[in-house]
């Protein structure tokens, strides 16, 4: 029952805060993603991008103005119609050398042949291409039956490397006490969501209490922690 409330309401959750640059506050995890992420995409994109495993797409309104074309993919259409129906491992649909940029967060986990995707996302990237992506090491089970890997960073690097990338930034974000204080968030978020009024006080009472705490002591104290929330990778195709 509880499970079922909690499901019901961060559907909700995603549907009335639509964009990371407000979503970022439900939790220390998501604000540490969205810190880490953001600033990449205002220096590395440029021109054509494919969202790959794009969700709900949150990070839509946070691409810089020098994104000429925004396409998607995903096995299914969450919020709206996407470009092409496909997952990362089958992009047959795809041109090769079609994109400037391709984007991926919190998909690498979810991916059955991860160097098989990587392969694919170069691919259909232009020579020079870029990749931004994001996965979890420190996460809960999601997504179940399709959640398959957790990842080091060097992990990663042999993922990329096997498939034509070079690294260009390799970044941790977050630690213990963000990947707890997530834990706090979904849970009070979660119970008091289909509550009208009373939503938004406990949201600003998380703000207060659990995501900027924890943020910022994670930030202060283990910026070179041994168990990090996850990785923000920008590559480049060789």
């Amino acid at each position: 029952m509880i499970r079922k409330l909690l499901k019901e309401n961060r559907e909700r959750i995603n549907r009335e805060l639509p964009d990371m640059k407000r979503r970022r506050f439900i939790s220390p995890t998501q604000l540490a993603l969205y810190q880490s992420i953001a600033p990449k995409l205002s220096e590395h994109l440029t021109g054509m991008i494919l969202d790959v495993g794009c969700g709900d797409m949150p990070y839509k309104k946070s691409l810089p103005p020098q994104v000429t074309q925004y396409d998607t993919i995903d096995i299914e259409e969450r919020a709206g119609p996407v470009t092409y129906k496909g997952s990362m491992t089958d992009m047959r649909m795809v041109g090769d050398q079609a994109y400037d940029g391709v984007i991926s967060f919190e998909v690498l986990e979810h991916v059955p042949n991860p160097f098989k995707g990587a392969r694919e996302v170069a691919r259909v990237l232009k020579k020079d291409g870029v990749f931004i992506f994001s996965t979890p090491h420190l996460s809960r089970l999601h997504e179940l039956p399709h959640d398959y890997f957790r990842y080091t960073e060097y992990g990663l690097q042999s993922v990329l490397n096997e498939a034509g990338f070079r690294v260009v930034t390799l970044t941790s974000h977050g630690s213990l006490l963000s990947f707890l204080g997530h834990q706090v968030s979904v849970a009070l978020l979660g119970i008091v969501w289909g509550v009208p009024v009373l939503k938004w006080i406990v949201f600003a009472l998380n703000v207060c209490v659990v995501v900027l705490p924890c943020y910022i002591l994670d930030k202060i104290f283990c910026a070179k922690s041994l168990l990090p929330n996850g990785y923000v990778c920008v590559a480049r195709k060789n």
